[in-house]
């Protein structure tokens, strides 16, 4: 068995190697590297003699990374995201930065998302200790956030391809920019301990209306695809207990007090909610929706937030 060590590589070459791996052709590599299209083959060959390995195939229509090819961008890529982090805190060292991060969003996205990236950025990369940022959050509904972003009351917010387009609007306003960061689905949440006979069973809207449904407030984009759903279907949207906030709509969800119409995301991240509640196996509510970050474009080069962007640019799936 062939041994690799990885520490031993010149970096220079793992550098290329990540070039044409990611542009999957020699040519565009080495004019991204500018270096010359000879040299980049010459470090790509050298590279596959030193691990003994294959990772590249070559076809007519250019080049694919083999299963080792693959293997190795992932560990490359993870050493890319490290240098980035480092090469933040060292800056945040060299020019602590300040001000006030005015960030807006849902008691839910915040919990269930947003909560997330913050924690990562402040503390794991060390902002709290290297800077003089304040960090403030607003809370409201979603419908509520996009008017004090607008007026520059927040930097930033956290907010659903939902309510990216400004009230139902077709367009974003155009001094608003939207950074997607995770897709998520609209579905039916049930209670495991209430519900856990009809985990992993297919279920019609048909069966689903059935039981007793937690819905959102009418004029909400969510309540709206959710009629919709059932419009579509023939059926009548029988909802037992209606709420304001989907915050409101999950709890109920995870006591075993209905079915709630709510959001895919609360099961994943720290703050997940799976083991409490599981999504229905159901037909599509909608298509697939986006979680991310909305900012006004003249803000993004301005710190604090130009400083929440960089680190965002890297760190799109946590």
């Amino acid at each position: 068995m062939q041994a690799v060590n990885l520490k031993k590589l010149n970096p220079d070459l793992l550098r290329i190697y990540r070039e044409v791996a990611l542009c999957e052709n020699m040519s565009r590599a080495s004019q991204n590297l500018f270096v010359t299209q000879p040299a980049v083959s010459r470090s790509i060959a050298l590279l596959e003699s030193q691990l003994g390995v294959a990772l590249f195939e070559r076809t007519g229509r250019g080049l694919h990374l083999t299963a080792a090819g693959k293997s190795l961008l992932e560990t490359v890529e993870t050493i890319y995201d490290e240098l980035g982090r480092g090469s933040m805190r060292l800056s945040q060292i060299l020019n602590p930065a300040s001000g006030e991060l005015r960030v807006g969003t849902t008691h839910l996205v915040m919990r269930h998302f947003a909560l997330d990236y913050l924690a990562e950025l402040f503390r794991n990369n060390g902002l709290l200790q290297t800077s003089n940022i304040t960090l403030k959050i607003l809370t409201e509904n979603m419908s509520d956030l996009i008017n004090p972003l607008l007026e520059d009351k927040l930097d930033l917010c956290f907010l659903t391809t939902s309510y990216s387009r400004m009230s139902g609007k077709n367009v974003l306003p155009p001094s608003l920019e939207f950074l997607p960061l995770k897709s998520f689905h609209w579905v039916f949440l049930a209670s495991k301990a209430e519900y856990g006979a009809l985990q992993g069973k297919n279920l019609s809207l048909e069966q689903v209306s059935t039981y007793p449904l937690i819905a959102l407030k009418q004029g909400t984009l969510t309540r709206t695809a959710f009629d919709n759903a059932f419009k579509r279907s023939g059926l009548t949207h029988n909802i037992r207990i209606e709420c304001d906030m989907m915050a409101m709509i999950v709890g109920m969800a995870a006591q075993g007090l209905g079915i709630g119409e709510a959001v895919d995301f609360v099961l994943s991240g720290r703050n997940s909610l799976k083991e409490q509640l599981f999504a229905l196996r159901t037909e599509t509510v909608s298509q697939k929706r986006w979680l991310g970050v909305m900012f006004k474009k003249q803000a993004r080069d301005k710190a604090p937030l130009s400083i929440f962007l960089n680190f965002l640019g890297g760190n799109k799936a946590l």
